[in-house]
């Protein structure tokens, strides 16, 4: 198993460019291996707004999170229904106290973005392009109590990590192979399509690889 992501344990994510290729590569993935989209786990929208692309994560068991970037970085914030605060936020419609403390003002929309429901979260990431690390606005002492942070392990930079979480989700066996070309993001071709999905052609893949930005030259 993958080492959960924990406020203590942030240094486990990649750095901005690479966590965006990483979202990328389990959107295309999901697409590959499940082709109806209110299914899949994970999505990522290249053409959010101007300037900005959109990744997000959704269990359908009431765990989400939403990544935005931006030219000058990426904030993700998420609502875990495991979270021993995720009772009290769904009832009081508001974040645990410091989850958004601090956010850095080139995140302003995020904070008011209607679709990434803000009122519903119990952890918010961020990270600058002049940042060193993820950042969190919840003081040191609060940390134990914010972990893990959902499905955040997900997003390291581990093919063997999807690979087992796709096989017990969708309860059947994939080979990595076809899974590291993706995390690598080459080019995703017919014969690496058939391995994950035989019953998928490029032609039916062309509107995910053009909603997702997945490169194919």
């Amino acid at each position: 198993m993958a080492d959960a992501i924990t406020l203590e344990t942030l240094h486990l994510l990649p750095e901005l460019e690479r966590l965006r290729e990483l979202c990328k590569a389990l959107a295309i993935l999901d697409a590959i291996i499940e082709p109806e989209w209110q299914l899949r786990y994970f999505s990522f929208d290249s053409k959010w707004d101007e300037g900005e692309e959109m990744a997000s994560m959704r269990d359908g068991c009431g765990s989400d999170h939403h990544c935005l970037f931006i030219n000058d970085g990426a904030i993700l914030k998420g609502f875990d229904v495991d979270s021993e605060f995720a009772e009290d936020v769904v009832e009081v419609g508001a974040p645990p106290i410091g989850v958004f403390e601090n956010v850095p003002s080139e995140f302003d929309s995020f904070l008011v973005e209607p679709a990434f429901a803000i009122e519903q979260s119990t952890y918010c990431i961020w990270r600058r392009r002049s940042d060193l690390r993820w950042c969190s606005g919840v003081p040191e002492d609060e940390h134990d109590r914010h972990a893990p942070l959902g499905l955040l392990h997900m997003l390291q930079d581990d093919p063997s990590v999807y690979q087992r979480w796709a096989e017990e989700y969708y309860g059947r066996e994939f080979p990595i192979e076809p899974i590291v070309a993706a995390y690598r993001m080459e080019p995703i071709s017919e014969s690496t399509l058939k391995r994950l999905n035989p019953n998928l052609t490029l032609g039916e893949l062309e509107a995910d690889i053009e909603e997702i930005g997945y490169r194919q030259k």
